[in-house]
């Protein structure tokens, strides 16, 4: 009779060792856990918020059931070229989209997975400087933080920017740590890139920019020039290809998301012109009206507003902009706070 008294022992031994392991590990699940169903849990329950929460939803749903290269690759809004963003965040959600349908769920998912991945690197980078501990804490205290959740469970790019944002930051700093660990740097450099790919400039600013003066003020050395070549390259080949493609398809999308967009903003933060929430405010009095959860909101405009023309009628809402006869400023700015998200229908 073959003798298994070698595999049972074998067994105990395996067994023991994963329990104490789990055992140890239980506290940071169950820490892991609340944070999952409060982000999670009811995720589809209540409509889109508006404007930002219809606005994207809308711009993902079109990039979705585009037909075209140049539809999955550009941004549109109204199928008229959205150059306020970039991509990245329209392929995920337009991912999520195909995973669990078109709807308010998936508009959310995410924002909700970009805050777990947040937790994830705040964990990881406490129990390093800190301990397990603190790192649960640390977890515990931000999952249960109104504005992070609020954020984590509202259909933006900001919370998948926070995750890049925060990923970078991490890996900046325990490069600087020890410069030795050229991983940390590569990741840092491919959190830039997408945090690029996201929302534009700010991402590679704060990633680079905030360890350099935390460097400083620590009296820590700045990294060599061959660390700044080496990041350079990872956050161009990460960003730069779909910039590139986005210039040949559409010559002045980058005109329009950098030069132009930036320009403005710094001629209204010197006062040159009105700023955008204060044209709006003056000249476009308006009334949001929410609707049920299968359609969101909508924003209604004044049809008496002489600086207005009506483009599109239905029962749902009525859609203007902004008449060719208005001040460029006015039109520019104006232009995209008028024109409203209607969605999600099915």
């Amino acid at each position: 009779m073959r003798d298994t008294r070698p595999l049972r022992i074998l067994g105990r031994i395996v067994t023991r060792a994963f329990t104490g392991r789990l055992r140890d590990h239980l506290p940071t699940l169950g820490v892991f856990a609340v944070a999952a169903v409060v982000l999670l849990g009811w995720l589809g329950g209540y409509g889109l918020w508006d404007p930002d929460e219809g606005r994207h939803a809308a711009i993902a749903r079109e990039l979705f059931a585009a037909t075209t290269w140049r539809g999955w690759l550009l941004p549109s809004h109204n199928f008229e070229p959205y150059y306020d963003k970039p991509i990245l965040y329209y392929w995920l959600t337009g991912l999520a989209y195909a995973g669990i349908g078109v709807n308010e769920a998936g508009a959310r998912l995410v924002s909700a997975l970009a805050a777990l991945g947040t937790l994830l690197a705040v964990f990881r980078w406490t129990a390093v400087v800190a301990n397990v501990a603190t790192a649960r804490r640390a977890v515990l205290v931000l999952a249960t933080s109104l504005g992070f959740v609020s954020l984590g469970r509202y259909g933006s790019l900001d919370m998948l920017l926070t995750c890049w944002i925060t990923i970078g930051l991490c890996c900046a700093e325990r490069f600087l740590a020890d410069p030795s660990r050229t991983s940390l740097l590569v990741g840092a450099a491919v959190s830039a890139g997408l945090g690029m790919l996201t929302k534009g400039l700010v991402a590679p600013l704060f990633i680079a920019g905030i360890p350099l003066v935390y460097a400083v003020l620590a009296g820590r050395p700045l990294p060599r020039h061959r660390a700044w070549l080496t990041a350079l390259g990872v956050f161009s080949l990460v960003a730069g290809p779909w910039y590139a493609v986005a210039g040949i398809l559409d010559p002045t999308y980058l005109r329009n998301r950098y030069r132009d967009a930036y320009w403005a903003w710094v001629d209204a933060s010197l006062g040159k012109v009105p700023r955008p929430s204060d044209v709006f405010a003056r000249q476009l009095p308006c009334a949001y009206v929410m609707s049920d959860r299968d359609h969101g909101g909508f924003l209604d405009l004044a049809a008496s507003d002489p600086g207005l023309e009506q483009i599109l009628a239905n029962d749902q809402a009525v859609l203007f902009r902004v008449k060719r006869d208005r001040p460029p400023v006015l039109q520019v700015k104006c232009s995209e706070v008028v024109v409203h998200e209607m969605m999600l229908s099915g």
